[in-house]
């Protein structure tokens, strides 16, 4: 293989964008079946409304999520570590602003054992004050190590001058916040946007008839749950503060994280956008890597994302550079945004974003735990594949003038929030 000439092109590629089979369990919940896979393995993923907006009090819906596994009334957290590692399952937490959830991933013909101790684990956590307090302490620690990450500590002042410290986006936490966590305002979270509080079920992998009447029957006899489809109200106060120069004499490098408010998933211009950032900075051969690694040298790696949430959405840039370079390295990044609002993207740069994008479309597609995680994300702006069926004719599609009236539109480089840090 000669790898100095680029493979063929294959214009002709088609997804499977199937929406998964949706069936009801319980009081009305909803189950999202996804098939696939060769494997006798399946995942069962549980979306609640508990996620981060959903709190009274700060790092309540965060902490929720993360003792859920630490035992009921009849097991201990050891017991049920111990009851999934027999059986060979898994159990994962995340949580979001707008959602928590809890998966387990386990063999198929052992659904019957592992589905009622799961539920036990979901319906009556009894979050122990033992490991409330053990917990709490290795999150200040860990938060006394990130303050001292430049990266860590310039992301999260740009979102907390973009959305408001008091908001689900922009919350940054301190040490003190976790002085006033306790078992019941834990329990009380859990009661309300875990209990009463179920968005869906999201079933991937080999569903066996028997993974079928497990979930049926378990869930109407070991778990009363119902259904929520209300939205958390979001409260975002702007800064008109768009620069923080925050210098630290022991660092040696700074870390810069640029950012604005950008149009979410629902919009009409999210399409170009997701393709317009891809340019900007989503790949290896973006026009920021290009220009402040391959050029400049100022860093090993610079990235631009979007990130899209119910109430809003982001597009952050991000590096780390020497500390001599941070104003021209800024200056820089300033300069690609203006050149896409001022010149064409050439047809042949273009074209390599959009193979690079199609090919990526392939890949967060394959198998099923892939889909699942896509439709997650999808089922929360009440969306389904649809959306990304969209996003592929889009990528198709899209010309060189459509990206730059989007960058026109979006990318003034005076609407950025710019936060140096080190």
């Amino acid at each position: 293989m000669d790898r100095k000439i680029q493979p063929l092109q294959d214009s002709n590629v088609e997804l499977d964008f199937t929406n998964p089979e949706k069936i009801l369990v319980g009081n009305g919940i909803p189950v999202y079946l996804i098939h696939g896979g060769q494997q006798d393995v399946v995942r069962l993923e549980f979306l609640f409304s508990g996620g981060t907006g959903a709190e009274k009090k700060f790092l309540t819906g965060e902490i929720v999520n993360e003792l859920i596994q630490s035992g009921t009334r009849w097991r201990s957290a050891e017991d049920l570590a111990e009851w999934f590692e027999f059986y060979g399952a898994s159990v994962y937490n995340t949580v979001s602003p707008e959602s928590a959830s809890v998966s387990v991933v386990t063999i198929s013909k052992f659904i019957d054992e592992i589905l009622p101790v799961f539920y036990e684990m979901l319906s009556e956590p009894e979050f122990p004050d033992k490991e409330i307090e053990l917990h709490c302490e290795q999150s200040r620690q860990r938060l006394q190590i990130q303050n001292q990450k430049v990266g860590f500590v310039a992301h999260h002042l740009m979102l907390q001058k973009m959305f408001g410290q008091h908001s689900a986006y922009g919350y940054y936490p301190e040490e003190k916040d976790f002085d006033s966590i306790n078992r019941e305002s834990l329990k009380e979270f859990h009661k309300k946007n875990y209990i009463n509080g179920i968005l869906g079920i999201i079933v991937a992998g080999n569903i066996t008839s028997k993974v079928l009447k497990s979930l049926q029957n378990n869930h109407s006899g070991n778990l009363i749950m119902t259904l929520n489809e209300s939205n958390h109200e979001m409260d975002f106060l702007l800064n008109r503060d768009r620069n923080i120069d925050l210098i630290w004499s022991h660092s040696l490098q700074t870390a810069i994280s640029m950012g604005k408010p950008t149009v979410s998933r629902n919009h009409p211009d999210y399409f170009p956008m997701y393709v317009l950032n891809c340019v900007l900075g989503g790949y290896f051969g973006s026009r920021l890597m290009m220009n402040i690694r391959e050029e400049k040298g100022f860093s090993y790696g610079i990235s631009s994302s979007i990130s899209a949430y119910m109430k809003s959405a982001y597009l952050y840039i991000q590096t780390q550079v020497n500390k001599s370079n941070r104003m021209e390295a800024s200056r820089e990044i300033e300069n690609e945004l203006e050149k896409l609002r001022t010149h064409l993207i050439p047809e042949e740069e273009l074209g390599v974003v959009k193979n690079y994008l199609i090919g990526h479309l392939q890949r967060i597609f394959d198998g099923p735990f892939s889909r699942a995680s896509r439709f997650r994300n999808l089922l929360l702006h009440r969306l389904d594949f649809d959306h990304f069926k969209g996003l592929f004719e889009a990528v198709r599609e899209i010309s060189p003038d459509k990206l730059k009236i989007m960058a026109e539109k979006h990318l003034d480089p005076a609407s950025f929030f710019r936060i140096l840090v080190g």
